[in-house]
């Protein structure tokens, strides 16, 4: 008898387990939406980030877009520029502010990768539309603590900012941001 109990639990345990699965994996397919939102209210960015990826892929829609990069960790994705070139093809950017976020984004997933020159044409892209900010993708790649930069990535953001310098009539900013570099440099 006490065997025959054992069994039926152990059964009834493995058949609840499989049930939670299958449904994990039904809402994760057809409404990954829901169940990122449910993901991100527990405190798990990261597996919520990939449902709203899959809630991108389904809708391609600007809501589903721009959730994505409200959630997106831009130093383990690859994808993050290009969701951010896709936000700004396809639905444009509203706001100074907005821009300075998602190009900021797109800036810190390209340097945690080393690939500085891809950074740096996205900060050229968002200078040439709104102008050498408070907050600009230069001065978000300055200042970004988590970015292990080498000496020769340094270089080339320093050359870029000279090279941008001489088309800006206010200078003052850039030049705090040169000094800034040259001191990372050194």
């Amino acid at each position: 008898m006490k065997k025959l109990i054992i069994k039926t639990a152990v059964i009834t345990i493995v058949a609840l387990l499989f049930l939670t699965f299958v449904v994990t994996g039904f809402f994760a397919l057809l409404f990954p939406k829901s169940l990122g939102d449910f993901f991100a209210t527990s405190g798990m960015e990261g597996i919520a980030s990939k449902l709203y990826e899959r809630n991108y892929d389904i809708k391609e829609d600007e809501e589903s877009l721009i959730l994505l990069l409200n959630h997106i960790n831009p130093y383990r994705n690859d994808d993050t520029d290009d969701y951010v070139e896709d936000l700004i093809d396809y639905y444009g950017i509203d706001s100074v502010a907005d821009a300075e976020y998602y190009y900021g984004l797109a800036v810190v997933s390209h340097a945690s990768e080393h690939d500085v020159e891809e950074a740096i044409l996205f900060c050229k892209k968002f200078v040439t539309d709104y102008g050498y900010t408070e907050h600009n993708p230069y001065r978000t790649l300055i200042s970004d603590k988590k970015l292990n930069l080498r000496r020769e990535e340094w270089s080339k953001i320093l050359t870029a900012l000279n090279r941008e310098k001489e088309s800006l009539t206010d200078v003052s900013l850039i030049e705090r941001d040169i000094v800034t570099v040259q001191s990372k440099i050194n």
